[in-house]
């Protein structure tokens, strides 16, 4: 059925307020939609108690109360979900399906709840055509070990099988290609479907002159002692004297003692979270951005891409052999990749190079929508618009 005669219906989490990167994504395949004349809403969580708005569905996060072997015990029998949550989503969506006549719902995941409530709408409204569109995959945990981590991946095989039965389509993000096609695409085949972080749209480069520009290089994202630690980055803007560059933290995440530790009020500065489009601000201010590789984990960092989207220069860090930015990193011009396990003084010397040369570099915004087609949000909506 073509999308054009379809009424859309997407299902997200943090679209409107406090935007997360798949909220992000979502909005921008809102827009997508909006832009072939589809008429489509958008729900997604707020922090307002008892909102009369539809498409706004309050959410008070409590799987933080649990104690850890609580969720480990629970994560063995099926994903851990808020089911208030569930309910309050549920009704309002099926509130918004009958009054604005919806025949597509497109739930993006995570979080969990989204996909919880389509399989709801879906078995009780048959007729509804229900997308899963996967920005992050949790059945890609290879990384999972001993007794316990087998258990746990049995346990959300079995829950994507029971959503995969149910769904008319999954998109899956490129980076899963490789784990997806091993194992639940088997099951599968005519329902999945690969695509890329819809991240990728045209930014205002900022070209202001070096005399009343400072150049700084900027970090924004989420930072994780395990999977995701600034120690080595740290380590090297604190190394020498580099006073050429100053670097702002704009992040969340349990490595905010270790960021302030170096911290010093002269070239390195930390910002902790601000409002989405400030920090477009503060980007398109910015002379570099700096990227972190993902420690045993597949994916992407929905971020890369909207660096890329900048055209600006980018300074990646990588800690695997198999780090997944690295074959999107290759496409682009205007990149240094610095190995963590190089001495310091080896990078330093990289770094200070590519400063020097690429202060001002811009990467055509046409080569990047070439190089990175799939990454633009209206490669995903033409796939959904061919069901």
């Amino acid at each position: 059925m073509s999308i054009e005669k379809n009424k859309v219906l997407i299902l997200s989490s943090y679209c409107f307020d406090h935007q997360t990167a798949n909220g992000i994504c979502a909005l921008n395949i809102y827009h997508a939609f909006k832009d072939i004349g589809a008429d489509v809403y958008l729900m997604g969580y707020t922090n307002e108690k008892d909102s009369n708005d539809l498409c706004r569905v309050y959410c008070e996060r409590k799987h933080e109360e649990t104690s850890r072997l609580k969720q480990t015990i629970h994560s063995l029998i099926r994903p851990i979900v808020d089911n208030g949550l569930i309910r309050e989503y549920y009704t309002k969506a099926k509130t918004i399906i009958i009054e604005k006549h919806i025949t597509l719902v497109v739930c993006m995941f995570l979080p969990f709840e989204t996909i919880e409530v389509g399989l709801m709408l879906k078995q009780e409204i048959t007729s509804l055509k229900l997308v899963l569109y996967e920005l992050d995959s949790s059945c890609d945990i290879s990384h999972k070990v001993g007794f316990v981590g087998k258990m746990q991946i049995n346990a959300i095989f079995r829950w994507h099988k029971r959503c995969y039965s149910v769904a008319d389509r999954i998109v899956i993000m490129r980076c899963h290609e490789k784990y997806v096609r091993k194992t639940l695409f088997r099951s599968f085949p005519n329902k999945i479907l690969f695509s890329d972080l819809p991240m990728l749209e045209k930014r205002v480069r900022d070209q202001t002159d070096s005399t009343s520009h400072e150049v700084f290089a900027l970090y924004a994202g989420t930072l994780s002692s395990r999977y995701r630690s600034p120690n080595y980055c740290l380590s090297l803007l604190n190394y020498g004297d580099i006073r050429r560059i100053n670097v702002h933290f704009f992040s969340s995440g349990d490595c905010q003692n270790l960021i302030d530790s170096y911290v010093n009020g002269q070239t390195i500065f930390s910002h902790g979270i601000i409002d989405h489009d400030e920090l477009i601000q503060w980007e398109r201010k910015a002379s570099f951005l700096i990227n972190i590789a993902n420690k045993n984990s597949n994916s992407l960092p929905s971020k890369l891409i909207n660096y890329i989207s900048t055209g600006k220069p980018i300074i990646h860090f990588t800690n695997s052999p198999n780090d997944v930015c690295i074959s999107y990193l290759k496409k682009y011009p205007a990149c240094l990749i610095i190995n963590e396990e190089d001495p310091l003084e080896t990078s330093y010397k990289k770094l200070m190079k590519f400063i020097d040369n690429n202060q001002y570099e811009r990467v055509d915004y046409d080569h990047i929508a070439e190089s990175y087609a799939e990454n633009l949000p209206e490669y995903s909506v033409n796939l959904i618009n061919n069901l």
